[in-house]
């Protein structure tokens, strides 16, 4: 039996994250949300196997949030999906500052935001079962 992937939504509008969760349940993942980007400032956070983030959130930014994900050993190596509705030069510009794997537009296609993950997930897999030389 495969261990089921643990996806982190980080999105402050709750109707997307409702609506994405019952998606990503649905297809048979593991679904933590976060409504105010500060998942990662908890104690002892469960660590997810992919995050998706805005990166407009209320209180926050997700370039903060990225910053916070890739400034720590646990979390360091987890895949990034930026989502959002934004389409600009200045979009391109924070994904790369947030050192993203992958952007996918809102609204969002079903089929390539789980391809998505799927690929990032796998790609992640086969990186740590690799045999070192």
């Amino acid at each position: 039996m495969s261990k089921q992937t643990t996806v982190l939504i980080i999105d402050d509008d709750p109707h997307i994250s409702e609506v994405t969760e019952m998606i990503l349940v649905e297809e048979g993942f593991r679904v933590l949300t976060d409504l105010r980007g500060d998942y990662f400032q908890q104690e002892s956070p469960e660590i997810p196997d992919v995050v998706l983030l805005d990166l407009l959130i209320t209180g926050s930014s997700g370039e903060h949030v990225a910053r916070t994900i890739r400034s720590q050993p646990k979390t360091a190596h987890l895949p990034i999906i930026i989502l959002s509705a934004q389409t600009s030069d200045e979009l391109v510009k924070a994904v790369g500052i947030c050192e993203a794997n992958a952007f996918v537009n809102k609204p969002y296609d079903i089929d390539h935001l789980i391809n998505t993950i799927n690929s990032l997930v796998s790609d992640q897999t086969d990186e740590r079962s690799a045999p070192a030389f």
